[in-house]
């Protein structure tokens, strides 16, 4: 028989396991430190369970109860959809059979229809064949009438024919005629010209030897320029045309500003062989004047 002993703790592989008993049906298995396992964490983990599963069964009651429900109502709308599919295919049927009795009627009015334009038809294509007929026999009879026509229409061309070569005969021989008393007359007027243009060249001639005479006493400088706003003179420079002596200098003032005043200048004292200065009767009032001097020996 096997030893029975009793202890409060029982340590295993050098206390590494310990198992103790502190009252009659409790345990508790250690690892020296920590509870492993306990009855008290044994029965709460059952009492957990059994509480999770009393909320599990509470919440599936709820959810068989809604089915339930829903399931009911579902058969109503079905039953109601049922309802007004088996009314509304009554309905349909209906209306297909009166379409199939139009249709049936409509064919045989069509049919009738069709024979009256086929008949139709008929007497007018047997119209359009006498037409027809009549419009060849009508054209045979124009093309006898038409080559006669043409037979003599060839004639009158041959006829007018032989005439127009007789004029054109006759124009030739009068323009060969022409053409040696013209080339006398043309001969005439070359000879003319000739001599007239000889005349134009002399003249011409002389008149570039007069014009370059006078350009060579003559040196003219023209310029614009702007003037400043507020100026009360101006001086013009003209060096680069170089002239040998002072020349005779002009200038006039213009606003191109529709309502600026009338402003009088006047050349200041004797001009240079660089340079004039202009005087102004009033301070330039705006940006649109300029001044157009003229510069002459």
């Amino acid at each position: 028989m096997a030893k029975i002993f009793s202890t409060e703790k029982l340590a295993l592989n050098g206390d590494q396991v310990r198992i103790e008993s502190s009252e009659a049906g409790a345990f508790e298995i250690t690892d020296g430190s920590n509870v492993l396992i306990s009855r008290s964490t044994i029965e709460s983990d059952i009492s957990s369970l059994n509480d999770q599963d009393s909320a599990n069964k509470s919440t599936l009651d709820s959810s068989i109860a809604s089915l339930s429900t829903l399931e009911a109502s579902d058969v109503t709308n079905l039953e109601n959809d049922v309802d007004s599919l088996n009314t509304q295919d009554v309905s349909d049927k209906s209306t297909l059979d009166s379409s199939i009795a139009s249709l049936s009627t409509l064919e045989a009015s069509d049919v009738t229809a069709l024979d009256g334009d086929v008949s139709s038809l008929h007497t007018q294509d047997v119209s359009d064949k006498s037409t027809l007929d009549s419009s060849i026999a009508s054209l045979s009879t124009l093309e006898a009438s038409d080559v006669t026509n043409l037979e003599n229409d060839v004639d009158s061309l041959n006829t007018q024919d032989v005439s127009d070569k007789s004029t054109l005969d006759s124009s030739i021989a009068s323009l060969s005629t022409l053409e040696a008393s013209d080339v006398t007359a043309l001969d005439g007027d070359v000879s003319s010209l000739h001599t007239q243009d000889s005349t134009n060249k002399s003249s011409i001639e002389s008149d570039i030897a007069s014009l370059s005479t006078l350009v060579s006493t003559n040196d003219v400088y023209a310029v614009q320029e702007d003037v400043s706003e507020g100026a009360i003179s101006v001086t013009i420079d003209y060096s680069s045309v170089g002239f040998a002596s002072a020349p005779a200098v002009v200038g006039s003032l213009t606003s191109y500003v529709a309502d600026d005043p009338i402003i009088g200048v006047q050349l200041s004292g004797d001009p240079s062989t660089s340079s004039a200065v202009f005087m102004f009767s009033d301070e330039i009032p705006s940006t649109g004047y300029k001044i157009d001097v003229l510069a002459s020996v």
